[in-house]
């Protein structure tokens, strides 16, 4: 016995993808969001209802990764299980991490009849790109990417600025040596991000000294900030875990303790067993939340269509603190002035009192 979920596009939808008045999309869009709570579309010329299908195309390194593959296919998991949508309806295929696979994957799920096609990170823009124009009926949602213009394509991302600030606030508010520091490389995105962890590190205590540490290649830099009295360190690097081994290194030698402020779920040794004792707090991006809204819509007729960025005409929907799209967990116990501190903070951000970006 099979239990779906039924929607695919309505003709509102589809004329919605065709409107180029922001003021209107962004009109209709509220329409469309509120309309998530209708459970299902049944065709009136044959009382016989159509079902969604949803294609979740992963990153390089598969389910297992325990990073956004991971996190991306549990939210999906848990829209089916409440929806109780049938497995023949869902499915997740990976990737050779090149273009032309890519490419190839996608417009195979388009073939194929998939109404969602959620293709997770940056590396799908080109063919999240090309396949939405060659099936334009088709909806897409990139997560944690927003470099795909077109109203069939639903750019889910998370504002990293916010998170940013927020690390320098408990940095700051934490630090015994009044030395904090941002791990970094020379990237433009990369120095807007410690602007605005200098910007809650100011938040946090004025007195507090936030710097920029480049990590490139090798840790050095890094530990010799720490043994130059950095004991509070934000790290969005993703590609290994030396900061985390390093920090685990310099803490057994018990010469006083150094704390990480991690990202979750983008830094996968978050899960290692020995990770816990040596991070103090996470800011996490709520993939469950945004995989929910988009599966939700999809299911009742309807897209994301937020305006995530006007300038390039890009879509989707950004999550923030204001919208419960970021969190964050407190792995080992901080003073409550530092707690009070950050719940000030939080609701400063979501209100628009305080600025992330300087």
């Amino acid at each position: 016995m099979r239990c779906e979920l039924y929607g695919a596009y309505t003709d509102l939808a589809k004329r919605f993808n065709r409107m180029r008045s922001p003021a209107l999309r962004a009109l209709i869009s509220l329409t469309l969001f509120f309309s998530i709570a209708i459970p299902a579309k049944v065709n009136s010329a044959t009382s016989a209802p159509t079902p969604v299908k949803i294609a979740i195309a992963l990153e390089v390194g598969g389910v297992g990764d325990n990073s956004f593959n991971d996190a991306v296919v549990s939210a999906v998991r848990a829209v089916q299980k409440k929806y109780k949508i049938s497995d023949s309806y869902i499915r997740v295929i990976p990737t050779d991490g090149t273009t032309a696979d890519r490419i190839a994957r996608l417009k195979f799920l388009a073939k194929a009849g998939y109404n969602l096609i959620i293709a997770i990170g940056a590396d799908y823009a080109t063919a999240i790109d090309k396949i939405s124009k060659d099936f334009p009926d088709i909806q897409y949602a990139l997560v944690n990417s927003k470099s795909v213009g077109a109203l069939n394509v639903s750019c889910l991302v998370f504002a990293e600025q916010e998170e940013a600030f927020l690390a320098g606030v408990v940095a700051a508010s934490s630090s015994k040596t009044l030395k904090v520091a941002f791990i970094s490389d020379d990237s433009d995105p990369q120095k807007i991000l410690f602007n605005s962890f200098r910007l809650g590190a100011i938040y946090g205590n004025k007195k507090v000294r936030a710097i920029s540490v480049p990590f490139i290649d090798s840790p050095v830099d890094l530990n010799n900030a720490i043994k130059n009295g950095v004991d509070l360190i934000y790290s969005t690097r993703i590609i290994d875990g030396q900061v985390l081994d390093l920090v685990a290194k310099v803490n057994s030698k018990k010469n006083g303790k150094v704390w990480l402020i991690a990202q979750s779920p983008d830094q996968y040794f978050l899960k290692l067993p020995a990770a816990n004792k040596e991070i103090l707090v996470t800011l996490d991006k709520r993939i469950d939340r945004a995989i929910a809204d988009v599966m939700a819509l999809s299911i009742s007729g309807g897209s994301i269509l937020d305006i995530v960025d006007d300038e390039n005409s890009i879509y989707g929907r950004t999550y923030n603190f204001k919208n419960s799209g970021l969190t964050l967990t407190y792995l080992n116990p901080v003073t409550a002035a530092t707690k009070s501190k950050v719940t000030r903070a939080i609701s400063e951000i979501k209100s628009g009192k305080v600025s992330t970006q300087g």
